[in-house]
């Protein structure tokens, strides 16, 4: 994939608020701010911006993360997609 331009992702459930993350995952920490957050029950959608990127979380619904929080979310690295950005095949 030398030289060509892809596409990172990662579903909402492998990203965790940092309190509650699995101990078994290989966990990569990305600093985030919360934009948005919907309590859904047993579960709570973030929504968060990093730099121009945005991205969604679901996280334990005992998360005390709020709106205009700066935060480290844990992305769940044996659980990422990469993809080819002109294609939009699945590369990884």
């Amino acid at each position: 994939m030398d030289g060509k331009d892809v596409v990172f992702g990662i579903r909402p459930e492998n990203i965790h608020d940092p309190e509650f993350a699995p101990q078994n995952i290989h966990g990569e920490k990305v600093s985030s701010k919360v934009d948005v957050t919907e309590l859904m029950g047993n579960e709570t959608l973030l929504y968060l911006v990093s730099g121009k990127n945005t991205f969604v979380g679901r996280v334990d619904p005992r998360s005390k993360l709020r709106v205009g929080d700066t935060t480290q979310v844990i992305f769940d690295m044996d659980k990422f997609h990469i993809f080819d950005a002109s294609t939009e095949e699945a590369v990884r």
